[in-house]
């Protein structure tokens, strides 16, 4: 009886993981963004990352790597952000942990794979890039 119960709850896990895989395949890992802007932005991305519960989980001289969320339960929020110059590069994702692996899902994707999660995403980082001084924003499909 108990073995029964094992081998359903490992079949019902591997279809799971395996339908999950399917409806993330094809999509892209990460929304790309592109902006100039003359000023430093970094007082204001840290500001930001403050109010909006992100951490800091990578920094570089040009570059930060920010993370909301740890994944396990939901997906995670994350954004790279990288100034050159008056170049701003942004990059927005959620990163989706489905036991067995991770898989990134660009935030303005048009399938419905971690939709809720990618719109909230979506709303925070807006926010970023409306201080920055951004012409583009994000808008989830």
């Amino acid at each position: 009886m108990a073995s029964g119960v094992i081998v359903g709850v490992v079949a019902g896990v591997g279809v799971s993981i395996f339908i999950a895989k399917a409806l993330s395949s094809g999509c892209k890992p990460r929304t790309l963004l592109d902006f100039t802007s003359n000023k430093e932005i970094w007082g204001d991305v840290e500001h930001w990352a403050k109010e909006q519960g992100y951490s800091l989980k990578n920094q570089a001289e040009t570059e930060r790597i920010y993370q909301k969320g740890s994944g396990f339960w939901a997906a995670a929020s994350c954004l790279s952000i990288r100034q050159d110059g008056d170049k701003v590069h942004v990059e927005a994702w959620s990163l989706v942990n489905m036991l067995a692996f991770k898989q990134e899902i660009a935030t303005d994707e048009a399938r419905v794979m971690a939709k809720p999660v990618r719109k909230s995403n979506a709303a925070r980082i807006n926010k970023l890039l409306t201080t920055l001084g951004s012409p583009v924003m994000i808008t989830v499909g």
